[in-house]
């Protein structure tokens, strides 16, 4: 049934849920709940424009009882639309002309404008054109995963690999476990040997992201590096002789097999002993939806960052979804500064 409108009101309703007409294409709904009745409304393209401009127009049009001809205010509102948008998208191309200028590079270009309606705005669109690396050889993951596959495989948790359907508990078949061993060694082989690639392709070309891509057993993935360094100014003054100062150059550190850090200046024990600590917290693979970040030695100063993937931090926790994440662990000391890059992946 056709709900009667008021008087010059551009709009038809009706009672319930209804298609709109071709003429009035933009459908709005009134639930009254107290009522139990509900109401659809459709208006025509000019109103639902007049609605969002809002402002003097919007104001304009009410008052005259929605008589008021608001075509030229609609289409300078849309030709200014126009505008903002294509300088957003040129923003956008040109970020990515840059980028695609200096593979590895982010680069970042910014837009602003004043609109009459709106007041002003704007923003930065950052983009990177990645800058692949050379991946790591067959011998090389072979090597590495049939030693993480027998340390999973003769890890007393593993026994048995189970999962759970409401409060039923399944044991995985023989050969579902093997799968399931092969996968996890693949994925933290392969995350591990990649992000070593990354970091040595990185630390070849400084301030600028290199990505590793892998593809073993199936699985597939990708793991990106950055080594940044800042240039010194060059001085004109007579240099001195530093010949017995310590140079504050990113160093590789081995903290334990197959798991390198990067270190700037002297790094104390405490600094490498913890991020040990913090290695072994941190799985490569894990059913848990939250990990905890060990607490920091007195003295040192931990920062967690996600770099990429689908995660968050909070406080001392990280909060993983499913798929895999990248997060970033900067440890800093009065001497020194030591960098760990982790991947997890939630299974």
């Amino acid at each position: 049934a056709v709900v009667s409108s008021p008087a010059h009101a551009d709009d038809v309703r009706f009672s319930g849920d209804h298609s709109c007409p071709e003429l009035y294409p933009i459908k709005q709904a009134v639930i009254d709940v107290a009522a139990n009745t509900y109401t659809t409304i459709c208006i025509t393209q000019y109103q639902w424009d007049i609605e969002l401009m809002g402002g003097t127009t919007y104001e304009k049009w009410l008052a005259s009882g929605k008589t008021y001809d608001a075509h030229a205010d609609i289409a300078l509102w849309k030709a200014e639309k126009a505008g903002i948008e294509l300088l957003r998208t040129t923003a956008e191309a040109d970020a990515k002309a840059a980028a695609d200028a200096d593979p590895g590079l982010q680069v970042c270009k910014s837009w602003n404008y004043t609109s009459v309606y709106n007041g002003s705005g704007g923003g930065s669109i950052c983009t990177i054109t990645e800058f692949t690396a050379p991946t790591f050889t067959d011998a090389e993951f072979d090597a590495l995963f049939a030693s993480t596959y027998a340390s999973f495989d003769n890890d007393p948790q593993y026994r048995e690999v189970r999962y759970q359907i409401n409060n039923d508990v399944f044991v995985y078949s023989p050969q579902e476990r093997r799968d399931i061993l092969t996968r996890w060694a693949t994925w933290q082989s392969s995350t591990q040997l990649a992000k070593q690639h990354a970091l040595a392709a990185a630390d070849q070309t400084p301030n600028r992201q290199r990505c590793v891509h892998w593809n073993r057993n199936g699985e597939s993935g990708r793991e990106c590096a950055q080594v940044d360094r800042v240039e010194a100014p060059v001085s004109q003054e007579p240099q001195q002789d530093t010949s017995d100062s310590p140079v504050n150059e990113e160093q590789r550190l081995l903290i334990k097999p197959n798991t390198l850090v990067a270190t700037i200046g002297t790094v104390p024990a405490k600094a490498t002993k913890y991020i040990s600590k913090l290695d072994r917290s941190i799985p490569t693979s894990t059913k848990k939806a939250q990990l905890r970040i060990p607490k920091a030695t007195k003295g040192l100063r931990m920062s967690a960052s996600v770099l990429n993937g689908n995660c968050t931090i909070t406080g001392s926790k990280i909060r993983l979804r499913s798929g895999a994440c990248e997060i970033e662990f900067l440890i800093k000391t009065a001497t020194g500064s030591v960098r760990l890059n982790q991947s997890i992946n939630k299974l």
